[in-house]
């Protein structure tokens, strides 16, 4: 008798999109805890996506506009007369290197965002750096996708997304405005961020899964602090203009926090 085509296990890439119900998903974590072999896995394929997302991010505009301007700087150059027949209808070498670069750069976002699912694995477009959608969201006046008029909205939002709940604080101090929400591919494929405003500079809080979350970092010469915070399952990174994180001590789980950062929930 011969023995079945075993069936692919299919519910580490649910886990890693974070498409899970909240009983799946704990329960899942504790297989992976009481299991080596698919802790290992686990590990493995989130070295995996962090990897492609650094080798293959979609290319910065300073990047793209040195190789454009580098292909029109070879174009503008009159060709010297061919020593040989051979060499006459060659490609100028120079003219070839800069087309590569354009194409290196392009290659590379395009195919990322091709091996990037349409399906609900991936729902919030191809991945972007929390640098790029911050800058993204500075150019679109801090727009929200969302937002919540209490805080036990806020709370049932982030539950039914991560499985646990977290609240910011709806009482803010003089000088802070929370804008709303929105869904991004940065920490993973299911991020939320916060939008906020302090002092009148724009502050961005992004939320994600501890388990989901490979580091973040942002580089030094952006102008940008990156603070973060565990909170129970969840992560949270704070990314500002400002010296001091000025949000996140304003988070806090209603499910087992009594009171809130500024007063009773």
């Amino acid at each position: 008798m011969t023995e079945g085509r075993r069936q692919p296990d299919t519910r580490l890439d649910a886990y890693l999109d974070g498409v899970m119900t909240p009983d799946e998903h704990a329960a899942y974590q504790r297989e992976i805890e009481s299991d080596e072999t698919l802790h290992d896995q686990v590990e493995l394929q989130q070295d995996i996506d962090q990897s492609l997302r650094r080798l293959l991010a979609p290319p910065s505009a300073d990047r793209f506009t040195a190789g454009i301007a580098e292909v029109r700087q070879s174009k503008s150059h009159k060709l010297p007369t061919p020593a040989t027949k051979r060499d006459g209808g060659a490609v100028p070498r120079r003219l070839a290197a800069a087309a590569a670069v354009v194409a290196g750069v392009f290659g590379g976002w395009l195919t990322w965002n091709a091996l990037q699912p349409s399906s609900v694995s991936n729902p919030y477009g191809p991945w972007r750096s929390i640098e790029v959608v911050y800058a993204d969201s500075v150019a679109n006046d801090m727009e929200p996708e969302w937002t919540c008029d209490t805080e036990s909205e806020f709370a049932d939002s982030i539950r039914s997304h991560f499985g646990q709940a977290a609240v910011f604080s709806f009482e803010l101090p003089d000088g802070m405005a929370a804008l709303g929400l929105a869904y991004c591919n940065s920490i993973s494929r299911r991020t939320v961020y916060l939008l906020a405003e302090v002092n009148d500079e724009p502050v961005i809080v992004f939320i994600d899964r501890v388990e989901a979350d490979p580091g973040q970092t942002v580089d030094e010469s952006s102008g940008l602090n990156l603070f973060n915070r565990r909170l129970g399952l969840l992560v949270l990174y704070e990314l500002s203009p400002l010296e001091e994180p000025t949000l996140l001590q304003l988070f806090y789980d209603p499910d087992t926090d009594r009171v809130s950062p500024t007063g009773p929930s």
